[in-house]
């Protein structure tokens, strides 16, 4: 005898979510099923106000000086970590720049790609000044992006495959 399997309702997103959601443009493409949201959404909504000021507690006794650096440090993380995010976006722009120009062969998206390039390499560089990243993986990611355009212009030299 065949077994009936009922299908299971998906509980309701937490209600933080519906907030979350409700607080975003009409634009934004939101999925509230199971809580997920678009990065694009995530980027169109109203990030919230940092802490006027960290709370620091310490396990023993510490001097301010210390507690002064710990919420320093703190600050200095999160913007460090938006530097090398904003580069890792460029350069994944870019790949996907001179992919879709490779494949269509079309110079005009080459040279989106490559402005996007340069802006990597700007980003990469100041990374590497402010001791973001190492130089040496600095030059493997801009080589990689060079390697990744000349096949690019390779392909809008060829001209598009026929089939």
């Amino acid at each position: 005898r065949p077994t009936v399997v009922r299908a299971r309702e998906l509980p309701p997103p937490p209600p933080r979510m519906d907030a979350l959601c409700a607080s975003f443009s009409a634009k934004a493409a939101v999925s509230s099923c199971r809580g997920v949201v678009s990065l694009r959404a995530a980027r169109n909504a109203a990030a919230p106000a940092p802490p006027a000021r960290l709370q620091v507690s310490a396990k023993q006794a510490s001097p301010l000086s210390t507690k002064k650096r710990i919420r320093q440090d703190a600050k200095k993380r999160v913007e460090n970590k938006s530097k090398v995010s904003e580069a890792r976006t460029y350069i994944k722009k870019s790949f996907a720049g001179f992919s879709a120009a490779s494949f269509f062969a079309d110079a005009e998206r080459l040279a989106e790609a490559q402005t996007s390039m340069d802006k990597s390499f700007q980003k990469i560089d100041k990374l590497v000044k402010h001791n973001l990243m190492h130089k040496n993986t600095a030059a493997r990611r801009k080589a990689r992006l060079s390697r990744a355009r000349a096949a690019a212009a390779e392909a809008v030299a060829a001209g598009p495959a026929s089939e």
